[in-house]
């Protein structure tokens, strides 16, 4: 119930697709102060108060998991709209 799961397919490129994924934690951080960490070449951790998750790039993949704190369980719906909105924007083809 609290959290958000979200796997698209995509066409890019490995390095194309973490060029993407950097973007959206970089707007993230700066829209949202989330605070990002790259574990590896192809996770990326994300966190603030009240909400972490990950990135994982699998080629022609992404997954992000999002867990929400109680009080954020309310905007869990517009949270996923939002994280729906991002990928369309930076992982979609040029």
């Amino acid at each position: 119930m609290n959290e958000i799961l979200v796997i698209r397919r995509h066409s890019l490129s490995r390095a194309d697709a973490k060029q993407a994924a950097e973007a959206i934690a970089q707007a993230l951080a700066d829209e949202h102060a989330l605070a990002y960490e790259w574990v590896d070449e192809l996770v990326l951790h994300f966190m603030r108060s009240g909400v972490n998750g990950s990135l994982l790039l699998d080629e022609g993949q992404v997954t992000v998991r999002v867990r929400l704190g109680w009080l954020l369980i309310p905007f869990k719906s517009a949270l996923e709209d939002a994280i729906h909105d991002y990928f369309d924007q930076h992982f979609s083809e040029h």
